[in-house]
């Protein structure tokens, strides 16, 4: 099972293609071989060196293109990392996607959805930490429109998804809306295991940070009556 929280909370959007759309050219296609080299090499480089390592040059030597092939096909760095953040995000989509029904059906009770869910996003958080943090960064950094959209829509897709995950654990949740309870308790989860996962000499071990939570986060939304959890 794979499913995916990232700790980096948009508006859907649809692309409407023609019914009989004509298929591409090989100029279309080695034009879209290009584009997926150049964010693959982009997002490499900000797995292993952070934002500072994607620069044009860079992606464009990890490539195996010009860096002129780059500008005329982004402009600049901040629509190449636009471009990389909407492909990444489709991915999450798809991923969690398969793997909703799973957890679901393997997790049926708030206890342990709410654990897996935990376990889950330390573990992402710590697979995924720097380019989370590569995407922060050049979004904080920019006045580029794209790549700001592009980062809220990330944020905005991966907070929703978490929250999904809870919604039909709703009559455990004591709160009156236990859908604005729940995005709480989302929020707190992941501000939390951002911060403990990028602090220095931070001396909980991921299993033990989880547990944590999961204590906390319980006792938020099933009340301080909850039962002991399930075992």
């Amino acid at each position: 099972m794979r499913i995916h929280i990232y700790i980096i909370a948009s508006q859907a959007y649809l692309v409407v293609m023609p019914s009989h759309a004509a298929p591409p050219s090989a100029m279309q296609d080695r034009s879209h071989k290009t584009e997926g080299l150049l964010c693959d090499a982009a997002e490499d480089a900000m797995r292993e060196g952070g934002l500072e390592l994607c620069t044009i040059q860079e992606v464009a030597r990890r490539a195996g293109r010009s860096v002129g092939s780059v500008y005329r096909r982004y402009g600049d760095k901040d629509a190449l990392i636009a471009a990389v953040i909407l492909r990444y995000l489709e991915r999450v989509r798809q991923s969690n996607e398969q793997g909703f029904a799973l957890l679901v059906e393997r997790h049926p009770g708030l206890d342990s959805r709410l654990r897996t869910l935990l376990e889950l996003a330390v573990a992402n958080q710590r697979r995924e930490g720097r380019l989370a943090r590569a995407f922060d960064e050049a979004a904080s950094q920019s006045g580029n429109p794209i790549l700001t959209d592009a980062m809220q829509r990330l944020r905005q897709t991966l907070r929703t998804l978490a929250l999904d995950m809870l919604d039909d654990c709703a009559a455990e949740i004591v709160h009156d809306n236990p859908r604005i309870a729940a995005g709480f308790a989302i929020d707190m989860m992941m501000g939390a295991i951002s911060m403990a996962t990028n602090e220095p000499g931070f001396e909980l071990t991921d299993e033990a940070l989880a547990r944590e939570l999961h204590a906390m986060l319980l006792g938020y939304l099933r009340g301080p009556a909850a039962s002991a959890p399930e075992r």
